[in-house]
């Protein structure tokens, strides 16, 4: 649909426009000319008699045409009629959906692009669905043309679509079906008008002249496919992750879970066909612009390679056998709330990976097939080195691309495989808790028959009304809760590590028992007292419970809390703490209730730059000191998400549910290392691989001065990567201050360096915002727990190590005592979601790449 009502006021605005682009190239080559003569005739020349003529006759002859332009039409050249014929070919763009009578379209006119509606009842009486019906069928009897049947609909759905105008499609916020399709038909035909190319007339003819129109016309409808393949990924994923949230908001329902492993099987086929059709369109590139090299048979191989590691990916579910486990209660428990935002966040880690596929696959179908490319760059290369020094030939630009559609595709579907298990363990988990209905009760509790026996107490060390150095369940609690006691760090480490060897359940009920002080029938004054006491320090223990560990409750737990605060039983004296507490209870249900609502919002933002340029080349242009601040923002917000609960008791070894920012931490410096390893062997060219490894070694340093040792090690990772790290022709380029720099990083992070001893000092002189490297804290956790058992044997039996926990929890507030700081800076778009969600080829594919560019050295 061409988006204008009137087809004659359409053909009158072509004319108008043809004739604007002829009268403004008459007026270029003019003034050109004269341009030329001045310039001549400042400089002393004296005009020859002949060119005195062509000056007269080229002023003449344009006072002439833009004379006659303004009575009649000039015809279209070829290749306006070339480029128009190709905007036609996909102006027309409607997604049909049938359901009780109505069909829904989208329109994309240059006014209304992305509007939606549906066809419903026209003034004429007869519904939308039924006009266009009608059409079709007259069309099948008259054997209509193609184009004269899309002329008709064209009409017919302009016309009902101002009738229908007021309607307009708003973000989608809730997962509800024709929200999607709306939004997924949308979706697609935004992406392919932004990914589709328009080039002047100037270049189409050039092209027409020396290739032929059959060739150009190939070559174009090969970058339509690819734009449409690359729409259909995107508008796929839209199926994908929003069914993904219907399919865990509502497990009970089986079409949700059918239709989204149908869009995931889906978005496969469509990323191979895409690399396929890709593959087609560069080959066909570098044939007309005559750019073949002895190496680019090579990363064709390599292409193919690639092609061959996606198509052994496998997207068939996994569920996390721990999550559903905890979510059962067999296991350690699963933190209310963590798997809905891990499913979310990984589908917005998925859209940005989409975004970055748009990018690319936008840049490479801009590259024309003009001859002329190369000669162009060779002359302003000079130039073009002092502002950019990372300009390629055509012949490594094709090379480039090669490696950046064969990472964005592996890491999409990578990402992908690790979705479809998060959406099918939270859906088990969902399921888990829905059906769950049993209402808790009060278990019975030997917490007084202990205490108050007379067999040896279970303890070990410190008498338990200060502190205790190990001891049972019962006598942890009778020491939190004694008046006596004041130690914040022995309260901290219990309130975080209890799960590590007991149930919030077996706490809660404990605590509750410790709060019903017996009495006898006629106690005395001072036990009165002694129970008063007792039961304000039950409630001041409770209080901390609600701020470090209410996320171990489920809604079940919360229930039983509140009964139990509620009853009237306790007397009036309490009735205010209780209360506070029970309000405490209210409010957390709440936002978490708020909290995971939202992450059932499908995130099917996509982000991406009008430019459409080359990601790789992008991050080369950008400022080191901006590319080192964008990722301490990244890395820093992970950082200061981490809590205390996440390192105890080394879940993020064990129990990797229950510290996913832990996770994210370690998990990236391998992401970081790797896609270092992948941005430096995307050059072909030995310098240009010497200037982008010079420049990580330069962000490097401004990561060293803002204190970055999180993202600072991930780059030494990376400098030591084996296919970076066998590039001796690459290294040997390096400048004099890289090789210090690397040497200064090295003797930071390199394991055999003193266990990080100059790390750990710089640590230590570190003030104000800092990211720590993760990799130290849970070493020195794991040695801590490793070395220490969790249980201490007694004649009295088993008893829990509370000066383990301790020290680990010494260890713990001194990692994440920077979270106090935050660093200021803004967040600039799109480099910080580049650097968010970074970019890696398959590590096998790495290696292949590396050995092209600098092949192993005979012996």
């Amino acid at each position: 649909m061409l988006g204008v009502v009137d087809e004659k006021r359409q053909e009158l605005e072509e004319d108008i426009q043809s004739l604007k682009l002829k009268v403004s190239m008459l007026e270029a080559e003019k003034y050109k000319k004269m341009n030329t003569l001045n310039k001549k005739a400042l400089e002393g020349d004296q005009l020859t008699t002949e060119e005195k003529d062509m000056l007269k006759k080229e002023v003449d002859l344009v006072e002439t045409l833009r004379n006659e332009l303004q009575k009649e039409p000039i015809k279209e050249s070829r290749s306006r009629r070339l480029e128009q014929k190709r905007v036609d070919r996909h102006s027309l763009s409607l997604t049909f959906r049938r359901k009780k009578g109505v069909i829904s379209f989208t329109s994309m006119t240059t006014k209304t692009a992305g509007e939606s509606v549906s066809i419903g009842e026209a003034n004429s009486g007869k519904s939308g669905a039924q006009e266009i019906k009608e059409i079709l069928q007259k069309a099948k009897e008259e054997n209509l043309s193609k184009e004269d049947l899309i002329d008709k609909v064209s009409a017919c759905i302009n016309r009902i679509y101002q009738e229908f105008r007021p309607f307009q499609l708003t973000a989608l916020k809730s997962v509800d079906e024709d929200v999607i399709v709306q939004q997924k038909s949308n979706t697609r035909f935004s992406v392919y008008n932004q990914v589709l190319p328009h080039f002047d007339e100037v270049t189409v003819d050039e092209e027409v002249n020396r290739l032929g129109e059959k060739m150009v016309l190939g070559y174009d409808d090969l970058v339509m496919r690819v734009c449409d393949s690359v729409a259909v990924v995107a508008s796929v994923l839209v199926d994908t992750v929003s069914f993904a949230s219907l399919a865990v908001a509502r497990p009970e329902i089986e079409q949700y879970i059918t239709q989204f492993q149908t869009a995931i099987e889906a978005l496969k086929v469509k990323i191979i066909g895409l690399m396929t059709i890709v593959k087609e369109l560069i080959e066909t590139y570098v044939k007309c612009c005559e750019c073949v090299d002895d190496d680019f048979k090579k990363y064709l191989e390599n292409y193919n390679f690639g092609v061959s590691v996606l198509q052994k990916i496998d997207l068939e579910p996994v569920v996390n056998s721990f999550i559903v486990e905890a979510a059962k209660g067999e296991g350690q428990q699963l933190r209310v709330g963590f798997i809905e935002k891990d499913f979310y966040e990984s589908g917005e880690s998925l859209s940005s990976v989409v975004s970055r596929l748009i990018m690319v696959i936008g840049n490479v179908v801009r590259n024309r097939i003009s001859k002329m490319e190369d000669v162009t760059k060779k002359k302003k290369k000079d130039k073009a080195d002092e502002d950019n020094p990372f300009v390629l030939p055509s012949k490594d630009i094709v090379k480039l691309e090669f490696n950046e559609v064969t990472s964005v595709c592996y890491s999409f579907l990578e990402s992908l495989k690790v979705y479809v298990g998060k959406v099918y363990t939270a859906r088990e988990v969902r399921n888990i808790s829905e059906n769950s209905t049993t209402r808790l009760k009060e278990e019975p509790c030997d917490f007084w028959q202990e205490i108050r026996s007379k067999e040896a107490p279970k303890t070990n060390g410190d008498p338990p009304e200060t502190k205790l150095a190990a001891g049972s369940l019962n006598r942890i609690i009778e020491t939190l809760t004694s008046p006596l006691f004041n130690d914040t760090l022995y309260r901290r480490a219990f309130m975080f590590s209890f799960p590590v060897f007991t149930t919030a359940k077996k706490v809660i009920d404990t605590l509750f028992t410790r709060f019903m002080v017996p009495l006898g029938d006629k106690p005395s004054d001072e036990e009165k007292k002694t129970a008063m006491v007792i039961k304000s320090r039950v409630i001041v223990a409770l209080k901390y419970f609600c701020d470090d560990a209410l996320d171990e409750c489920n809604q079940s737990l919360l229930e039983y809390m509140k009964d139990f605060l509620n009853r009237p039983e306790h007397g009036e004296s309490y009735q205010k703490s209780l209360k506070s507490l029970t309000q405490t209870i209210d409010k957390r249900l709440y936002e978490r209730n708020q909290m995971i609502s939202n992450y059932f919002i499908p995130p099917v933002d996509l982000f991406f730059t009008q430019d459409m340029c080359s990601p790789t080349l992008f991050f080369t242009r950008m400022d080191d000191y901006e590319i080192a601040k964008q990722l301490t923002m990244v890395d820093s917000a992970i950082y200061r998400a981490v809590r205390s609960t996440e390192l105890i008791g080394l879940s993020f070894d064990k129990m990797k549910h229950r510290a996913p920012n832990v996770c994210k931490m370690l998990s990236r410096l391998d992401a970081i290392s790797h896609w270092i390893g992948t941005t430096i062997l995307m050059f072909y060219d030995v310098d240009m691989r010497a200037k982008i490894l010079n420049k990580f070694v330069s962000i490097a340093d401004k990561l060293y001065q803002l204190q970055n040792f999180q993202s600072l090690a991930a780059f030494y990772f990376g400098f030591e990567y084996p296919p970076v790290s066998r590039l001796g022709a690459t290294t040997a380029l390096l400048t004099p201050q890289s090789t210090k720099i690397i040497k200064t990083i090295s003797a930071l992070f390199c394991p055999d360096n003193q266990n990080y001893k100059l790390y750990r000092n710089l640590l230590i002189e570190a003030k104000g915002a800092t990211v720590p490297f993760v990799a130290v804290i849970t070493k020195d956790l794991t040695f801590n727990l490793e070395g220490n058992e969790k249980f201490v044997d007694s004649p009295q039996g088993k008893l829990i190590k509370m000066e383990v926990q301790e020290r680990s929890m010494k260890y713990i507030d001194e990692f994440l005592s920077f979270q106090q700081f935050n660093y200021n800076f803004p967040v600039v778009q799109p480099i910080y979601n580049y650097l968010k969600n970074v970019i890696c080829q398959p590590e096998d594919l790495l290696y292949k790449t590396s050995v092209t560019v600098e092949p192993r050295k005979s012996k």
